[in-house]
């Protein structure tokens, strides 16, 4: 393809939008090395300071997470006290609102049962970061006269332990 050829491509892709390839000199594609395996086995994992920290929930969205759970508590209690008034007014078939009202009392059931252990989770993972962090911060802050007390005490208690 000589050079006014290739100007009268690029032209020409500029007025219909479309790419085209111009030469067939190069495969599109690569193909593997010939020799060896493509999975390297000699990998260095990152420090840890390099890999992304897991972030805490916010706690403003813990808060919503919270109130969402007590507004859909609400609606089931508003759905149940429903079919409750449904069953006093005596025009429905009564084992029908029953029936109902009890599907409704076993959904509430599961879906707080679901959300709650999802919530007893997270609560759990934080717990034991915050414990995590405050070991940390006592170990940080203790002095070696603190830890010579410490071991003193701990010497007094097993001599009395002694019979």
């Amino acid at each position: 393809m000589d050079k006014t050829e290739v100007e009268n491509a690029k032209a020409q892709t500029l007025t219909n939008g479309r790419a085209q390839c111009l030469t067939t000199e190069r495969a599109l594609t690569r193909s593997p090395p010939k020799e060896g395996n493509l999975a390297d086995t000699k990998v260095k994992r990152s420090t840890p300071l390099a890999q992304p920290k897991r972030r805490r929930l916010d706690r403003r969205l813990k808060n919503r997470l919270y109130e969402t759970v007590y507004d859909l508590n609400r609606g089931f209690n508003l759905v149940l006290e429903t079919f409750e008034r449904l069953e006093r007014q005596a025009f429905f078939r009564r084992d029908y609102i029953r029936a109902f009202r009890n599907i409704a009392d076993e959904l509430r059931a599961k879906t707080n049962y679901e959300l709650t252990a999802t919530l007893r989770d997270r609560e759990q993972r934080e717990a034991a970061e915050f414990g995590r962090l405050c070991r940390k911060w006592e170990r940080r802050f203790k002095s070696s006269e603190d830890a010579r007390i410490l071991g003193k005490r701990q010497r007094r208690q097993q001599s009395s332990k002694k019979p």
